[in-house]
């Protein structure tokens, strides 16, 4: 993604309620609130040569990061109802079981992701 500084001006800056996953999702919304055009350039190329910031981080955790930035963002962005929050958080709980019945990782973290995430 490429911003003019004026633009963080007008739209203000990245929500610092997401770590990961869902930033442009949320710039999105915030650009289409002030009626900004955006484009999708096909031909850009961005290289990004060391993923520094999720090389560290366990496949449950990036997920566990994902859904909770997903769940904000549907809550504070889009304002889905509270029935479409529910199949929302079913989705992702048995996402993330069927995930542990293959992948240890997930089976160790499950009590994390029921903390994070209700």
């Amino acid at each position: 993604m490429m911003f003019r500084s004026q633009t963080f001006a007008r739209v203000g800056l990245f929500d610092e309620m997401t770590f990961l996953y869902y930033e442009e999702f949320i710039m999105a919304e915030k650009l289409k609130c002030e009626k900004l055009v955006t484009y999708y350039v096909p031909e850009a190329r961005v290289y990004h040569l060391h993923g520094a910031t999720t090389a560290k981080i366990t496949s449950a955790h990036k997920y566990i990061y994902s859904v909770v930035s997903q769940r904000y963002y549907y809550s504070r962005y889009r304002r889905i109802s509270k029935l479409g929050l529910l199949a929302l958080s079913m989705k992702v709980t048995l996402s993330f079981i069927f995930r542990s019945l293959t992948e240890s990782g997930y089976r160790q973290n499950f009590i994390l992701f029921l903390g994070s995430y209700y």
